[in-house]
């Protein structure tokens, strides 16, 4: 498994969410556990694009939810449905966990 592939939720998880991205660094891959944000179905939500930035997933838009990150086991992890490590996918995933973290000027 690798950065930026999306895996398609199993168990309670699933409720949650239908995928997952891993964002975690290759630099850990030796831990049994990975960083991942959820993709859900948003409709109607309000949201700006850069803080919860639309994926196309298995041909449906899905939407990061970076405010979600967690932590899940690696044998726990679904399949991989695919991967958002282009460019344009992985620079718009990291906008995104940046604009979550980033303090705002008041």
């Amino acid at each position: 498994m690798s950065q930026f592939d999306v895996h398609r939720t199993q168990g309670r998880t699933q409720l949650a969410a239908a995928y997952v991205v891993v964002v975690q660094s290759e630099r850990l891959a030796r831990l049994p556990t990975r960083v991942v944000i959820p993709l859900a179905l948003l409709r109607g939500a309000d949201l700006e694009d850069d803080v919860s930035p639309t994926h196309k997933i298995e041909g449906r838009p899905y939407r990061l939810l970076p405010w979600q990150i967690f932590t899940m086991p690696t044998a726990a992890l679904g399949p991989v449905v695919g991967s958002l490590a282009n460019d344009f996918e992985s620079a718009r995933i990291i906008r995104a966990i940046d604009a979550l973290i980033r303090q705002t000027s008041r």
